[in-house]
């Protein structure tokens, strides 16, 4: 596994994303029950997500919009599902935490990839989020904004409140 994991993380670097993508596979397939693998895996499958998302904003018709942010969310996808396991497999609060965080970005991502295609789908991602962090502010204001778009005002307005009282506890 851990050679797998070190020559997946070379051809990362590389530029090879599709060999790393084999190698980190290989690895989790060798010693699933290690957090490191899935971690690779992990990191590799929000990489090709970010960038599929920053995609987002060159699209010149709704049509090319919904065919990256299902790329996005496919990729993101595997990511939240690797993280997740990783959750499973780590020790320590410094582990979880960081764990939790990388999650709730690939979580956030995701729904905000959703959002081009499907609000109600991107929905289920955000609240999530929002579970998973329930302190942070950035959480419940993107939950409001997908409440807006699916025209739940009463749903939208309170979790833009709970945002605004996050924000103002931590002095943002």
């Amino acid at each position: 596994g851990k050679a797998r994991c070190n020559l997946g993380a070379a051809l990362a670097e590389g530029g090879d994303l599709d060999g790393a993508l084999l190698e980190f596979l290989e690895a989790v397939r060798y010693d699933p029950a290690s957090p490191t693998p899935w971690q690779n895996l992990a990191t590799l499958y929000h990489k090709r997500g970010v960038e599929a998302v920053q995609g987002l904003a060159s699209c010149a018709t709704r049509e090319a919009a919904v065919a990256i942010g299902r790329k996005a969310e496919e990729a993101l996808g595997e990511a939240t599902d690797s993280w997740r396991k990783v959750m499973d497999l780590v020790d320590g609060a410094e582990a979880k935490a960081d764990t939790t965080a990388r999650l709730v970005q690939a979580l956030s991502l995701r729904g905000r990839a959703a959002a081009v295609e499907d609000p109600a789908n991107a929905l289920a991602h955000f609240r999530e989020a929002a579970h998973l962090t329930p302190t942070e502010p950035g959480s419940w204001a993107a939950l409001a904004k997908v409440y807006e778009l699916l025209g739940d005002a009463g749903a939208s307005k309170k979790a833009a409140a709970k945002a605004d009282v996050l924000r103002t506890i931590a002095g943002k």
